[in-house]
């Protein structure tokens, strides 16, 4: 499996592609992003957008954003969830090679209370809503 970089430019054209996964998740979310959200960030280049591609076939992509030496995952959708643990070590690689410190993500889905800790997460965020 490889990660595929996602150019501004590009995003009209990989659009179809990642969109129902995109409707995926915004579905099991409660944060309040639409799919536009996320398009209009790749477009203005605010969000690295990553395919995650297993033997020339599209399998997920991933969202990223880096402040400092901390890769922020946005959002990240997998047809597998087999898949999952494998585009997470490509994208250790990648954060590695850029010199990025840490990588995180936030999620209010409680299956991710599991997952996390077996993909090596620990939680440092708490969040007070008003």
């Amino acid at each position: 499996m490889i990660l595929q970089l996602v150019r501004p430019e590009q995003i009209r054209s990989y659009w179809p592609t990642i969109k129902k996964g995109v409707d995926k998740l915004v579905t099991k979310s409660i944060t309040g992003w639409i799919p536009e959200d996320l398009y209009c960030d790749v477009h203005e280049g605010r969000t690295q957008l990553y395919l995650l591609v297993n033997n020339k076939y599209y399998v997920g992509f991933v969202a990223v954003q880096i402040f400092n030496q901390n890769m922020h995952i946005w959002t990240a959708y997998c047809e597998k969830p087999d898949q999952l643990e494998v585009g997470l070590n490509l994208l250790k690689d990648l954060a590695i090679q850029d010199n990025i410190q840490t990588i995180t993500f936030s999620s209010d889905r409680k299956a991710w209370q599991k997952v996390a800790g077996k993909l090596g997460f620990r939680p440092n965020t708490y969040l007070l809503s008003l």
